[in-house]
């Protein structure tokens, strides 16, 4: 509860702390194993009636969303793959986890982000590492910041060590394709895509028990579930298209601001015009970057300048 009141108290960092707390408490005062997904429902509860409007933070909703996933998809993976080698294993571990976390918030990501990182297994591989390390050395510093020699050298490694996190993530940006970009998403995507992350983790759960009791009812309902991700997949794909054609065809009109300087922007069908003094060429290019975003999930093919 130190760190969570240093870092701030995030949505995030208080759903851990609850989370670590209640575990805590289960297993030292009553003595009982705690479920996951039982935790993380008391923790949403918790922090819900102390502040009703933290639902609607992006941070909560990806926090809990996160956790959901490695609490279900990725505790079943890692039974379904356990490997007898134990380097392999702590590899796949961290595959799994990062996986199940990221399906459960694809959703919401592209929803709101309308873009996805490339190499999100690659980096989390060695990133997660070192975050932890980072993590537990901050903590360190935190404790023998009294003592002058020895915080000296343990703020001079935790530097050490920011920087080589620092140089890992711009060698990850200089890789092809570091992000991929999507049009947005519409509530129907949305709830289908939602609903195909459901299946998938449905269609797991199946196969989990398929290993201890094999039954030709089971495999029926792993059979309906392989269907049921092909139709929602389909349906994704094509409510997605129509979602597109609708937001192209739209009409917008706004006006930016840069400096003391306004343009009026309209879009109408696959054309955006700026209306407004044609100025510096740096002053159009920050303009144009302003817009980019916009231009992409609308997607307009054109941009024209028009002087008033």
């Amino acid at each position: 509860w130190f760190y969570a009141f240093l870092s701030g108290g995030s949505a995030s960092v208080i759903r851990a702390m609850i989370g670590a707390s209640w575990v805590w408490l289960g297993k030292f005062a009553v003595h009982r194993k705690q479920k996951l997904t039982h935790v993380l429902c008391g923790s949403a509860y918790l922090q819900w009636i102390s502040d009703p409007f933290i639902v609607e933070q992006l941070g909560f909703q990806l926090s809990y969303l996160a956790v959901l996933g490695i609490a279900t998809l990725h505790s079943r993976w890692i039974i379904l793959y356990e490997q007898p080698s134990t380097l392999i294993n702590a590899i796949l571990s961290s595959l799994s986890l990062t996986l199940s976390a990221t399906l459960f918030t694809l959703p919401l990501i592209l929803y709101q982000f309308g873009s996805f990182p490339t190499w999100f297994l690659l980096g989390n591989l060695f990133l997660l590492p070192l975050f932890t390390l980072m993590v537990y050395l901050s903590l360190i510093c935190l404790l023998f910041v009294w003592l002058p020699v020895l915080s000296d050298g343990l703020f001079w490694m935790l530097d050490l060590l920011i920087h080589w996190v620092l140089q890992l993530l711009q060698l990850f940006e200089l890789l092809p394709i570091p992000q991929i970009k999507t049009l947005s998403l519409g509530w129907i995507s949305f709830l289908l895509l939602g609903l195909l992350v459901f299946f998938v983790d449905h269609y797991f759960k199946l196969i989990l028990n398929l290993n201890e009791v094999s039954n030709d009812t089971l495999k029926k309902r792993i059979s309906i579930q392989k269907w049921s991700i092909l139709l929602v997949l389909l349906l994704f794909f094509t409510s997605h298209e129509i979602e597109q054609h609708i937001i192209q065809q739209k009409e917008y009109q706004f006006t930016v601001r840069y400096r003391k300087e306004a343009w009026s922007i309209v879009k109408k069908q696959d054309t955006i015009r700026i209306y407004g003094g044609i100025t510096g060429i740096k002053t159009r290019k920050a303009i144009i970057n302003k817009l980019n975003h916009f231009v992409y999930q609308t997607g307009a093919n054109q941009v024209i300048w028009i002087n008033k």
